[in-house]
């Protein structure tokens, strides 16, 4: 399917999903610049030897009340949760938070300001970088993982002049790291992109823990 179908496609999920039909969402897209965040929280974990986060959910919360209610915040409606306590719907499963960054990242212009946020578990697999959504599992991360390489990459194609992406992750997959990242894995977290600024809880040659 082409890519312009892709995104539309997209644009309708999201649209049916918040209850706009095509002309109601033409009629009310703004023109001014907005600013657009995707925050994630992953809390419970499927897989018995990933350990759970129960504060990584109330982090993800609180970015989210604070994105909306500082001055000059983010539009509510621009906001999009996805966290354990949030249903089905919106879990931070690996394939929501495909589907959402997807749809959310279609609504996007050159003007435009994008967040994401991860609070969870990541890990290295053959060298690179993986987040952790609650589905994954540390026996199968290439397919069960969200592939950090494909979340900076998303995020480089996007027509957004102002993008921050956050990870309060750590990169041992369980919180128990005892070894820093491979060089590969550093490279991915230091690359650079235009446009682009980086936060993470730990440099490639520190560990972090859930205290």
């Amino acid at each position: 399917m082409p890519a312009i179908a892709l995104a539309c496609v997209a644009l309708g999920a999201w649209a049916q999903e918040r209850g706009l039909s095509g002309a109601a969402l033409s009629a009310s897209t703004p023109t001014a610049p907005q600013k657009w965040a995707l925050v994630v929280g992953v809390g419970d974990y499927q897989d018995a030897g990933i350990s759970d986060l129960p504060k990584a959910v109330n982090d993800a919360r609180a970015i989210t009340q604070m994105l909306i209610a500082m001055p000059d915040g983010f539009p509510e409606r621009n906001v999009l949760l996805l966290a354990d306590t949030e249903g089905e719907a919106r879990a931070p499963t690996r394939a929501n938070m495909m589907r959402f960054l997807t749809s959310r990242l279609a609504l996007v212009a050159e003007e435009d300001t994008v967040l994401v946020y991860f609070a969870g578990h990541g890990t290295t697999d053959g060298g690179a970088l993986y987040l952790l959504p609650s589905d994954a599992s540390l026996s199968n991360v290439a397919f069960t993982g969200f592939p950090f390489a494909q979340l900076e990459k998303v995020l480089e194609d996007t027509p957004a002049r102002k993008k921050i992406l956050i990870l309060d992750a750590c990169h041992s997959g369980t919180g128990r790291a005892t070894e820093t990242m491979s060089d590969h894995a550093i490279a991915e977290l230091e690359r650079a992109s235009e446009g682009m600024v980086t936060l993470a809880s730990c440099s490639g040659e520190e560990l972090s823990h859930e205290m």
